[in-house]
């Protein structure tokens, strides 16, 4: 019975902490994001219209498309396309994302929209806000 509640204690703990340091990487990621949200709002303002894709921003308003910096998701997604925003609030000219599974087969994603109005879930699942991105904990 000790041993059993040991295990508990010690596996519930992990997974907060895992929680923890997760949601920490996240919101390191969203402040290393903010010069790609910049160049995409500089592009936008100039052009009257969100760029078709990240390169686009190359080399005007960015000398290079970064990376995450995060090794298991390495690559920023984007998409302007009116059917991949029919998924998000409606509005959004934009969407900025990272794919990012926790393990297993499901489609968890980081996103920044441009006018912050992320719900509190989509598609069921929910979302929690971390600084100026959400995440959908599919």
């Amino acid at each position: 019975l000790v041993f059993s509640l040991a295990y508990v204690a010690v596996f519930f703990g992990c997974v907060l902490l895992g929680h923890h340091v997760r949601t920490r990487a996240f919101t390191a990621l969203a402040v290393r994001s903010r010069p790609l949200v910049e160049g995409i709002r500089a592009f936008e303002a100039r052009r009257a219209a969100p760029p078709e894709t990240l390169e686009a921003l190359v080399p005007e308003f960015m000398s290079a498309v970064p990376k995450t910096g995060m090794g298991a998701y390495p690559d920023y997604e984007f998409s302007a396309a009116t059917a991949a925003l029919a998924s998000y609030p409606s509005g959004n000219p934009w969407v900025l994302y990272v794919h990012t599974p926790s393990g297993g087969i499901n489609f968890d994603q980081f996103f920044y929209l441009p006018l912050q109005n992320y719900p509190e879930r989509m598609g069921g699942d929910p979302i929690e806000r971390i600084g100026d991105w959400a995440y959908l904990h599919e």
